[in-house]
């Protein structure tokens, strides 16, 4: 019989490191998708500092979709998938050393596997540095599985690479360890919101009926249910403001809509995007003159907004203030709506240049758009914007207001107040826990 001196037996500090760092990772990926399905509810991620660090851009990022709908699975759900497979690794390992059983196998095994996963997070790492955006629970998983991969080359017996016949030895305890976990996380993957924009179906003029409105409802995950329940009596708890003075120059759907939405947004914001996405998809559930919505622009730069600290050396052809600029000069356009979703779908790799490209692609040319953007009606509109913004005393942006009132950018609330023609007392929120 095969013994374990065939590889030579695992240190029980490498074991202990193999297990501790895969356990702390399926955890923490836990609290990811957690966070993650929370975050898709509308609420605030913990791990959300500033816009420079802020773990939901990365989770809500152009990458981090297309993985979701390619595998099915939420990037959190694939760290935890990791993470199980790992630890069932070492538990393997383990198993077979204190059996006096053959371990050169099991080690291939947890070296292959420690290899894919620090491959794999090299990957997500070029990915996140792309976005711009620092992910403080993705370096956490970053660095676990680095530890796992440290004991799994170096702390364990044998060679450091293990020969090919060991890698095909252990392919098949691979694959009877991830396949049937995948399929377990199938179920929770697809029941995860593939866009922080909620998941409303579109709908025929006529809308949805009242019973699929509330089976939606009652599907809602419990993190959502609350986002929504905070965000009615956060709205309900505030008056409406004056909004008089600020004319209308460009709006979707009818001005005696019983839902009239208004929200400032800036460019970079990575926020403003996904509400953005969620007005899209708001526009497209909602039956016609049910909704408006009104665009304005609140530039998170103090070189064209005198609401912020100016800088050292203001820029005025900045991202931020161009875009909000270019905007102002679209509004007219029969195009605009379409063009305003492009500049926000390049956000992450927006320059003043792009900015420009992507505005003059349309029916209004770039030498137009050029003139406009310098002149002084569009600073004038830029500054009447910024001042109705002030009126709410905004931390931040997205600035949304429904009725005169600041509202929760949160899908769910959106949907029953459009749909309920802005009644808070709806039936479709019968259901919704108390609010925190």
């Amino acid at each position: 019989m095969a013994t374990p001196t065939d590889a030579g037996a695992p240190k029980p500090f490498a074991l202990t490191l193999l297990t501790l760092s895969a356990a702390l990772n399926a955890l923490l990926a836990m609290y990811q998708w957690m966070e993650l399905v929370a975050v898709r509810g509308g609420a605030k991620a913990v791990c959300t500092l500033n816009e420079k660090v802020d773990c939901s851009t990365v989770w809500n990022s152009a990458f981090a979709g297309r993985v979701h709908e390619l595998t099915l699975l939420p990037v959190a759900g694939l760290g935890l998938l990791w993470a199980l497979t790992a630890l069932l690794a070492v538990v393997l390992l383990v198993h077979r050393a204190v059996g006096g059983l053959e371990v050169k196998t099991a080690i291939a095994l947890v070296k292959l596997w420690a290899a894919l996963g620090f491959l794999t997070t090299i990957t997500l790492s070029v990915a996140a540095v792309n976005i711009g955006t620092l992910c403080l629970t993705c370096l956490g998983t970053y660095l676990l599985v680095a530890v796992y991969a440290y004991a799994a080359v170096y702390l364990l017996p044998g060679p450091r690479v293990p020969e090919t016949s060991d890698f095909t030895r252990a392919a098949p305890w691979l694959v009877a360890m991830v396949v049937p976990l995948y399929l377990l996380m199938l179920f929770p993957g697809q029941r995860t919101p593939k866009a922080t924009e909620t998941a409303i179906a579109a709908a025929s003029n006529a809308g949805p009926s009242d019973a699929a409105v509330e089976q939606y409802f009652d599907s809602l995950p419990p993190p959502e249910k609350q986002a929504c329940s905070d965000a009615r009596a956060d709205w309900q708890r505030q008056s409406p403001l004056d909004a008089s003075k600020y004319p209308v120059r460009v709006r979707f759907g009818p001005a005696d809509a019983p839902t009239r939405l208004v929200d400032f947004t800036d460019v970079l914001c990575p926020h403003c995007r996904v509400l953005l996405r969620t007005l899209h998809e708001l526009k497209k559930a909602v039956p016609l003159g049910k909704v408006s919505v009104e665009p304005r622009y609140f530039p998170l730069d103090g070189s064209c907004n005198p609401a912020l600290s100016q800088p050292a050396q203001p820029d005025p052809t900045s991202v931020r203030c161009l875009g909000a600029k270019a905007q102002i000069c679209l509004e007219n356009a029969p195009d605009y709506w379409e063009l305003r979703e492009k500049i926000f779908d390049a956000q992450e790799s927006l320059t003043p240049e792009k900015v420009l490209l992507i505005a003059s692609s349309g029916t209004v040319k770039r030498e137009a758009l050029e003139a406009c953007i310098a002149s002084a009606e569009t600073h004038t509109r830029l500054m009447q914007d910024i001042e109705y913004a002030m009126q709410y005393r905004p931390d931040g942006t997205p600035l949304l207001l429904l009725n005169g009132r600041q509202a929760q950018p949160v899908g769910s609330f959106l949907f029953g107040m459009a749909l309920s023609g802005a009644d808070p007392q709806t039936k479709f929120f019968s259901k919704l826990p108390p609010p925190r």
